[in-house]
Order: C-alpha cells, then structure tokens, then sequence
C-alpha cells in the first residue's frame, strides 16, 4: 500500500519537530524512499533515560502518528515506532496516557510541524541546520532571511553534495 506523500511529509515532521523541542534534533528528516521505509527522521546520540527522558522518547515515536492523523491520515505504518515506544512505556506509565501526551504536544507545536512538512514537501531532505534554522523561526529567534541565506550558503550546498552522495535527493519526487 503506498501512502499519499503528504501523509509520509507530515509523519516525519512529527518525528523532526519531537527531537527538536526535546534537543535531540535529527541529522536529517527525508521523504525519500528507502530501506523499505517511506520516510526517515534519523535520531541522534544522547537519549536520556531518566524518566523525563524517556517520556520524550515515547512521545516522539507517537509524534509521527499523531501529526499524520491530524491531517486525515491513517496511521499506517506505524507499527515500528509503536513497537519502540512499548520498550519505554514500562518506565513512564500506559499507552492511553502518553497518547495524550503526545496529542497534547502535537497541538501546541504544530505551527512547527506544518512548517517542516511543507518544507519537506517542497525540499524532500532537510539537514541539521536548516531544522535548527526553522526550529529558531518558529521560536522567533531568527528569520526567514536566515534560511534563505543558509541555503544560499557555501556550507548547505557542502552539505547538499553530502547527502547526494550518501543516496538522498532533495526536491526529487517519491
């Protein structure tokens, strides 16, 4: 079963916007096809295990789920991040309570969400600083010149041929 691109968009940017408010910002967040998944939001070192830690562990894996249901979406596909959360949901309380929570986090940052899921949809491949960057606008911090700038920059179009090598395209169609 193949899912609309957009749902996949907005899946992913659950995933990207979780690990950013939590600073676990993800190296990357793709829309790009691969390894048998529709969609990668990558998860950097540092997970804490305190309790809070994993709490945020929890409501990250949700996140994804949450943010594609929110657009009319199904869920479908989910079943590893909900498999992932089970291992955590031991140490933080019951399925239907981080539900919740996540629900929760969900609308109080989608203005994020929407932002990198569109962006995703125009862009494919978003790296660490360009997510840094909308993370930064979304808390007002910075502007949408900056990103205009960085992507303009010698240092993204490095990171550009980067990703182009490893097998990631941006802007290509799924």
């Amino acid at each position: 079963m193949s899912l609309p691109l957009r749902n996949v968009a907005y899946h992913e940017a659950g995933h990207a916007a979780a690990q950013l408010i939590f600073d676990q910002a993800p190296d990357f967040v793709t829309i790009q096809p691969g390894s048998g998944k529709l969609g990668f939001a990558s998860h950097m070192d540092g997970d804490d295990f305190t309790e809070e830690g994993m709490r945020q562990l929890v409501i990250n894996c949700y996140a994804g789920r949450e943010a594609e249901m929110r657009i009319g979406g199904d869920g479908y596909g989910s079943d590893s991040d909900d498999q992932q959360a089970e291992e955590y949901l031991k140490s933080v309380g019951t399925e239907e309570q981080m539900r919740r929570e996540t629900a929760q986090f969900v609308t109080e940052h989608w203005q994020l969400i929407d932002r990198i899921a569109c962006e995703l949809l125009e862009h494919t491949t978003l790296e660490l600083y360009e997510l840094e960057i909308l993370l930064a606008i979304y808390r007002g911090e910075e502007t949408e010149e900056d990103l205009q700038n960085y992507r303009s920059s010698f240092a993204f179009q490095r990171a550009l041929e980067n990703f182009k090598a490893s097998g990631l395209k941006r802007g290509s169609s799924a």
